[in-house]
């Protein structure tokens, strides 16, 4: 994301926001995808979290919050975003309560965009976007996005 903002040529900060603890498993497969860093880090994956922010080579534009999504939308002011991308559960009650909290932050003609855009794989995610921005557009990667009015 911090490389997409860079080439805009603007200045820019990425906010990034983690649990740090995984989703648990999740999914048609009920896979634990950050089951293994989770357990190599003691519960948490904090260290390789911040590795991988190290290692992209943004790390002096990157700024992570460590909380639940819902929790961190209220550190920022309704309109004060360009743009918020979310990834973080997957369910459709997870990922309802994310747009309704991180849709009022977005200034008007920012962006809310999202992951895993697949009614195969996520069909949670599809439905809480079709139900609550009908007109989202697919975007290329499994991604979503909303321009805000």
């Amino acid at each position: 994301m911090a490389e997409v903002v860079e080439r805009s040529g603007k200045s820019f900060t990425v906010i990034g926001v983690d649990t740090r603890r995984g989703s648990g498993p999740e999914g048609k497969r009920r896979k634990n995808y950050h089951g293994a860093a989770v357990a190599s880090g003691g519960g948490a994956f904090a260290g390789a979290l911040h590795k991988n922010i190290l290692d992209c080579g943004y790390a002096g534009a990157i700024t992570l919050i460590i909380a639940e999504s819902t929790t961190a939308s209220s550190l920022f002011r309704d309109a004060s975003l360009d743009w918020v991308h979310l990834d973080a559960r997957h369910d459709y009650a997870s990922v309802k309560a994310d747009i309704q909290a991180w849709l009022p932050k977005v200034k008007s003609g920012g962006w809310l965009s999202g992951d895993d855009y697949d009614a195969a794989q996520w069909p949670g995610v599809v439905k809480a976007v079709c139900d609550l921005l009908p007109g989202a557009e697919a975007w290329p990667t499994l991604q979503w996005r909303w321009i805000v009015p």
